[in-house]
């Protein structure tokens, strides 16, 4: 039998709950005749419900409809309040600290980038705390909205313990969230960035049904989701697209292999050609010649890649990161490389798609845990 809630809320049940709330966060605004036909539910448990998340923060009453809307005595209407909780997330990168904060519907409200090189010290710690009270102060949320900060990082995380048990790309192995706790105002974890972005993609989409998602950013990480979800193990790391070998005898990985996607595929290929930025890549690509160079070459390896994945996998791959953020005008030359070594004769334009999250996706999806988390059971944190 379903546990009830606390005695401050009795005869409320978590499930039903979950319904009436996700409901409401999927219209713009419902009646009670709305919610007891979209859900099978008696007017007076669909008033309780709505009762209890109005008084509770999370939903509130609009203004009626007139009477010649719905004819008869004009109704009430409810909503979903988007920033009712929020989230946030961190990107650490080698060079950079980014964060976000996420509302429940999954949209941005503020963000900022940080430059500032990794180092397994304290000093770090407390800057990922001062960026992170900055953003609370910036978007102005309240202590008791925060549910919590998702801290993404490069290197594979035991998904039982949190700890990063494989860290080579920025020296954090060993690192568990008790590393930033001090600096920080509430509850944290750590994820794999790769993890963060196939989140963030699964939000972003919404109906992903079979997809590989590769993060091109400095370094090459993946997610496989299905049914919009993405595919994690208690015991393995499925995803790693970014040790696939594609140049053997080529440069050697930090892995100790050669020939990764990770050494022909990171951002700093396109970078190392000139640019600071990825925006300044693209803008400077058709008239450098080596940036052109480092393009060709890159999506050269790229294109073996995504056919490598779509063999495996057979579902839609989608190019993200950094890279997938600002490729836009031209994923047609990925399209062509493809093409001229896609598999049964296939419409690369079918399966080879850009991200959606264009906009701080590892550090998104990192806030995006949390979201998700609170949505299996949205209530008050005294349940």
């Amino acid at each position: 039998m379903e546990r009830k809630l606390t005695k401050k809320y009795p005869g409320i049940k978590r499930s039903t709950r979950r319904l009436v709330y996700g409901f409401l966060r999927q219209q713009p605004q419902a009646t009670r005749n709305d919610v007891a036909a979209a859900l099978t539910l008696s007017i007076p448990t669909v008033s309780k419900y709505l009762a209890h998340l109005t008084e509770t923060g999370l939903a509130e009453e609009k203004s009626k409809l007139t009477p010649g809307e719905v004819g008869g005595r004009a109704p009430s209407t409810y909503a979903a309040i988007a920033d009712a909780r929020i989230a946030i997330g961190v990107s650490i990168t080698r060079r950079s600290i980014t964060t976000v904060a996420v509302n429940l519907h999954g949209r941005l409200l503020a963000s900022h980038r940080f430059p500032m090189a990794f180092k397994r010290s304290d000093k770090h710690a407390q800057a990922v705390g001062e960026q992170v009270r900055k953003l609370i102060t910036e978007a102005k949320i309240e202590d008791e909205a925060l549910l919590g900060i998702g801290i993404a990082m490069p290197g594979l995380v035991d998904t039982a313990t949190g700890t990063v048990v494989y860290g080579r790309v920025i020296d954090n192995e060993g690192f568990t969230a008790e590393h930033f706790r001090p600096h920080l105002p509430a509850d944290a974890v750590i994820l794999h960035d790769s993890y963060a972005g196939g989140l963030a993609e699964a939000w972003a989409w919404g109906n992903l049904d079979n997809a590989f998602h590769i993060s091109l950013n400095e370094s090459v990480g993946g997610s496989v989701i299905f049914h919009n979800e993405v595919f994690r193990l208690e015991d393995g790391y499925p995803g790693e697209v970014g040790h696939i070998t594609v140049d053997p005898g080529g440069e050697q990985c930090y892995c100790g292999m050669s020939g990764c996607v990770e050494t022909v595929c990171s951002s700093t290929k396109l970078l190392d050609a000139g640019a600071q930025t990825m925006e300044e890549f693209f803008a400077i690509l058709e008239r450098d010649t080596k940036a052109a160079k480092a393009w060709d070459t890159y999506t050269d390896f790229l294109a073996i890649t995504i056919r490598n994945i779509r063999a495996l996998f057979g579902g839609e791959v989608i190019l993200g990161g950094e890279v997938g953020a600002h490729m836009g005008p031209y994923l047609r030359d990925v399209w062509v490389k493809v093409e001229n070594m896609a598999l049964f004769g296939e419409h690369v334009k079918d399966y080879v798609k850009l991200s959606k999250q264009e906009r701080h996706p590892v550090a998104a999806g990192a806030a995006l845990h949390f979201i998700q988390e609170f949505l299996q059971d949205p209530g008050p944190q005294e349940d």
